[in-house]
């Protein structure tokens, strides 16, 4: 919307310059055919000049006008829509920030409930406490994600931007959920070359980011597959790939697994997650300069999460 703005202001200010411009350069060409051809004297021809400089403006406007009244409602048309499709997107966020927090509210409040009214067994206690306690922490992650989701939203969002190994950043990501591949069974693959690979970012974010990356792959693979973690440099840019041998995404949901509360499984779930993790990503990728997109090229692979930033 707001680019949409700039561009009509930008719009306006140029043909209002051009035609400025314009008047002069045919008022003074006008002036110099009366005087040198017609003998005309100087006053004269520019008084002349002037009145059919105003003509042929006066006549501009009259077919312009048309033109511009059909931009007008062009432009008000694309706004009105862009203005829809905004609201549109935020009532569908609020509707899915509702129902990720019902799910787990429904818990906690019928456990609660269950053992304030003492129809829990002793022995069982503990049990219904511990999930009460398990329920109330996907809620808190879910909140902690949301927040971070509208803090990179805002324009105005400072990356603490600082020189740092794009590889130690990487390996600390699979280093951090190795255990949980391991139990679940997922082979994991690391090709993370030993020499530091320097880049301008900030270390949170950007692990954060990858980190995402990692935990997405370890959600939506079964017992069995494999799942690698690459860096690579190439013609001035670092390429994180996070691929693996699960269930391949249509190009159909490639274009939409990036948005929040967007999962490649026909159902959202507490096992997986609320689809924040990679709207967070991306975000946090596209304010580095860099993209994130899925993409099908790694050999004895079926799919790869791929980041890509400049160096």
């Amino acid at each position: 919307m707001k680019q949409l703005k700039r561009s009509i202001i930008l719009c306006f200010v140029g043909t209002t310059i051009s035609l400025t411009i314009a008047e002069l350069v045919l008022a003074l060409l006008l002036r110099e055919v009366f005087t040198s051809y017609y003998g005309i004297s100087g006053a004269v021809a520019v008084a002349t000049g002037t009145l059919v400089v105003n003509i042929i403006m006066c006549a501009a406007l009259i077919m312009v006008l048309p033109a511009a009244w059909l931009f007008s409602r062009l432009i008000t048309k694309k706004m009105n829509a862009e203005i829809q499709r905004q609201t549109d997107e935020r009532n569908m966020l609020y509707a899915n920030i509702a129902h990720d927090l019902k799910t787990p509210m429904t818990s906690i409040l019928g456990y609660a409930k269950a053992l304030g009214d003492k129809k829990v067994e002793l022995e069982q206690s503990e049990i219904v406490i511990d999930r009460i306690y398990q329920k109330a922490k996907q809620t808190d992650e879910l909140l902690n994600m949301l927040f971070e989701y509208t803090k990179l939203q805002t324009e105005g969002y400072p990356l603490n931007k600082t020189e740092t190994d794009i590889c130690s950043i990487v390996r600390r990501a699979a280093a951090g959920q190795y255990e949980a591949f391991e139990e679940k069974n997922i082979r994991l693959e690391i090709d993370i070359p030993d020499e530091k690979i320097p880049v301008s970012c900030d270390m949170l974010q950007m692990t954060r980011a990858v980190g995402n990356l990692v935990i997405n792959a370890y959600k939506h693979n079964d017992e069995g597959n494999r799942v690698g973690i690459m860096v690579r440099k190439d013609a001035g840019r670092i390429f994180i790939i996070v691929a693996d041998t699960g269930r391949d995404i249509r190009k159909e949901e490639s274009e939409i697994i990036f948005e929040p509360f967007v999962s490649s499984d026909t159902s959202r779930n507490a096992a997986c997650g609320s689809g924040l993790g990679l709207a967070i990503a991306k975000k946090i990728v596209e304010k580095h300069g860099g993209t994130l997109t899925v993409e099908h090229k790694e050999a004895g692979y079926v799919k790869e999460f791929v980041i890509s930033i400049p160096v």
